[in-house]
This record gives structure tokens, sequence and C-alpha cells, in this order.
């Protein structure tokens, strides 16, 4: 075990788990704990959202091309039969079958190699002739050659009056010429009824956004959705992410907007995407409800950490009181003082112990064991007027024989003539108690504070009475010996 030194004894040493940097490292740790717990609440959060959104995205994107697809299958039909029927063809006849309705469809038409409507399932019947040639979904299979199917930006229908998006189809003549358009228009707000019974939180919206950067559908719950339908984005950053790849971005807002999470999703053979916009506040709700929980929590443990290590740190000074206070006790003392541990260590050795024992003043610094102790003395001849046992060695004679604390005193003569009058006491260690001081230097330690003042310390002020209530003698040595 370490020593304990008297010029040790008089200071509490600054060692990093003292009680004031033990209750700092407690709270940096309870902090930096509540941080990591909500820094990962906060990424099991983003996990969750990123995957219910993209797997909803998966699941929009078959919807949709479901629903294209039972559309197509619709202007497929119709179109094979205005091509097959004898003329003249009967085009009112023909887009009131059953066979084409759908309950997607809220309009099929006919449109003329003019840019004419000639028939409709809506409207007055037989449909009156309508002008549809400024429309794109006629104008881009007039400019161009190929059977595809294209699906428009939303327009308010001339004969429905109800938005719509228009799905079409070139028809062609007998001879392969451009013979008109085959035109099946969808309610887009079929999309928006199924986005609406899906729930990923208050502030989520999505939307089918076309690579010309017209919404297509959109919707949301819980509030005004992100989109609207028709609205053009073709200019804003977000197209860009928008015809990228699969998968969840960040994209960052401005100055007085909040970040947002992206899901983007390719419908697959089509120039359509399906999107899913989020606030990050309402990924992160819960994480931040959480927070709120985990600062209460954490300033209530911390005024108990703080008056802990206030106790503490009070009970730590009171001991470097008392510890300054047994040093000048030790070092004005006439008797020397000398405790040996169980180990037989010397932690304390007053100088007074030293200068009796004529001992060198390295021992004092750093004091030796019991056994180099006695081993020095025996070696310059200290024992050999003290008349011991030829079969007992000074360390079994002048050592802790007595377990059971019982006061011993004995007198012994130096090789220069000195008579020492020596005490020895076994200080027992108590089941979790501190080792208690031996009840002569506590008298002493009493005497001291109540009858001198400080500034009239003087070596032989101190009275060490023995239990018998006699003066011990200017040349005395008490042993204190600790035991289990």
């Amino acid at each position: 075990m370490p020593h304990l030194n008297l010029a040790a004894l008089g200071r509490v040493p600054r060692e990093w788990f003292s009680a004031t940097a033990l209750g700092i490292v407690m709270l940096v740790m309870l902090w930096s704990g509540l941080l990591a717990k909500h820094y990962g609440n906060r990424a099991g959060d983003y996990a969750d959202f990123k995957r219910d959104a993209e797997n909803l995205a998966l699941l929009s994107e078959e919807n949709v091309l479901r629903s294209i697809g039972e559309m197509d299958k619709s202007l497929l039909y119709l179109r094979r039969t205005i091509e097959t029927a004898p003329a003249p063809r009967n085009y009112h006849a023909l887009v009131n079958t059953t066979d084409v309705l759908s309950e997607l469809i809220v309009q099929m038409a006919v449109i003329d190699a003019k840019g004419i409507m000639r028939a409709s399932n809506v409207g007055p019947q037989p449909a009156p002739p309508t002008d549809l040639s400024d429309r794109e979904h006629y104008r881009v299979h007039l400019s161009a050659d190929g059977d595809f199917l294209f699906v428009s930006k939303p327009v308010i229908g001339r004969a429905s009056g109800k938005w719509s998006v228009q799905m079409t189809r070139r028809l062609s003549n007998p001879d392969g010429g451009f013979g008109g358009v085959v035109v099946a228009s969808f309610n887009p707000d079929h999309f928006a009824k199924f986005y609406g019974q899906i729930d990923l939180g208050p502030r989520v919206s999505y939307a089918i956004i076309g690579d010309d950067g017209v919404v297509r559908a959109a919707g949301g719950k819980g509030g005004a959705p992100r989109f609207q339908l028709g609205q053009d984005l073709g200019s804003s950053s977000l197209m860009t992410l928008v015809r990228g790849p699969n998968g969840t971005v960040v994209e960052q807002g401005g100055a007085s907007q909040v970040g947002r999470l992206l899901t983007i999703r390719r419908i697959a053979g089509y120039p359509l995407a399906v999107v899913i916009s989020v606030d990050e506040p309402t990924i992160y709700a819960a994480s931040i409800a959480n927070l709120k929980l985990y600062i209460v929590s954490g300033t209530l443990l911390t005024i108990m950490i703080g008056f802990a290590t206030w106790l503490a740190r009070k009970s730590e000074c009171e001991v470097k009181l008392k510890a300054r206070q047994l040093q000048l006790t030790l070092e004005h003392m006439s008797q020397g003082i000398m405790m040996v541990t169980r180990d037989l260590q010397i932690p304390i050795m007053n100088r007074k112990c030293a200068e009796l024992l004529e001992l060198p003043d390295r021992f004092i610094a750093e004091p030796p064991s019991f056994v180099e102790l006695t081993s020095f003395q025996e070696a310059r001849g200290e024992f050999a007027n003290a008349g011991l046992p030829s079969h007992l060695s000074p360390l079994e004679v002048f050592g802790p024989r007595d377990a059971t604390g019982k006061f011993e005193m004995y007198e012994r003569t130096r090789p220069n003539g000195t008579v020492l009058e020596v005490r020895s006491s076994i200080a027992k260690r108590g089941a979790g108690r501190r080792v208690p001081m031996h009840r002569k230097l506590r008298r002493a330690f009493v005497d001291w504070k109540a009858k001198l003042p400080p500034e009239r310390i003087a070596a032989d002020a101190i009275i060490v009475t023995s239990l018998q209530g006699g003066a011990m003698r200017a040349n005395s040595i008490v042993n204190w010996f600790v035991a289990k």
C-alpha cells in the first residue's frame, strides 16, 4: 500500500475521482447518455418512416399501373372496335358501349383527324361537335408517329366540366394515315381518395408528378397538402430529384422553411413518379416528445447529483480540515506517534518519534514498513540492551501481538542510555466503519483545542494521559497498530 506521510496528511489529494470531479463525470455521462438516446430515437424514427414511405410508394406505383392498365385496355378495345367497324361508323354507339365503361373513367370520346370531338359518353346525346384541336392530348399525336399511350396534364374538360387527366392513343385510317384520337378521361380524385386513407402523419403529402413538372394527382391527410392538382413544378429544384433514381432524399428548406424528406419512386414504363413528402418535425415528433421528458428527468437528476456532490465536497473539506488539525497536533506533540497497519506498513510517523528513535529524515518523508524499521534498528544495535529472549525476534517482541486491543506499556533503554516509554494498542476495524482514533490521541486533540490558541503552540504544550490518568513522560512513543 502507498505510504501516507505527514506532509501529505494536511491536504486532500486532487485526484481525478474526487467528489467534485466524480460529480462532473456523472453529469457528463448522464447528459451524454440522454443525447445519445435522443439521437438513437431520431435515427429509429427516420428508419421507420423511410421504410413505411418506400413501401407506400411501391404500393402507389402498383395502384397507378393497375389503374392506367385498366383504362388503356378500354382505349385499345375502343380503338380496335372503331378501326374494324364498317362505314359509316356510329361513334356515339361505340363510346357508350358497356364494354369500355369503368368506375375510373369519367369520359370516353373520339376526336377526328381535324381535332373535332365527334362522340362522347358525357353530356347531351348525341354529343355536339367540339373543337379540341388546341388540346395537348390531340396535338401530341398529330405531330408524332407511332402508337403510344399519352397521359396529359390535368385540365377541366369542355364536355364534362370536371378536372380530368386525358389518356389518349392514335386512331389510324385503313391506309395507315392519321385518323384522329381516342380519349379516356379519368378523375384524379381517385388517387387523392386512395392517399387520404393512408395516415403517415399530420403533414404528409402525396403526389403523382410527370417529368414535365405538372402534378397529375395530389392528396394528403390532416391538413392542406403540399402539392396541388395541376401545379407546375417544372422550374423548381424538386424536379431534379423527381427525375432522378428511386430512393429517399432530404430536401433542404430555405430560410423560412423546414427540411423535408422526399421518397420518390418512378412508375415503370411511364414518365411519371410517385412522390411522398413529409416535414422533418413530423418524422421526429415522437423523439422530440421523448426529448422533453429526458430534459425534465435529466434536470431532476442533475439537481440530485449536484446536491450529493455538494455534500461529498463538504465532507471532503471537513476531512481536509481535520487532517490539517491532526498534522498540526502530531508535529507539536512531545511524544512520538507511529501508526502500523495490519500489513505492517507505517503510514504515520511524526517527527518526535523519529527524533526519539534517531531515525534518518528520509523515514519521515517515506516511512518504511514496520519490518524494515525493526531490521534497520536491529542492524545498528538498537536492541542490544533490551534483553530480548533469544528465541524471539525484535518484530515478534515489539510488533502487534495483542489481538484483544489491550493497551500495553513497557520501557526500554536505548544504546545511548536514553530510557523510552513505549505504549501500544490495537485499533480494531469495525465492519463498514473507519478505523477509530485511539482515545488517548483523541483526548490530546480535544485538550489542544480547548486549552491553547494556535499562535501559542509549543513543543511541550500537549500532555497525552494514559488510561490510568497519569501523564506520559516526554520520552514516550505511542504505537498504534491497526488490526483486521
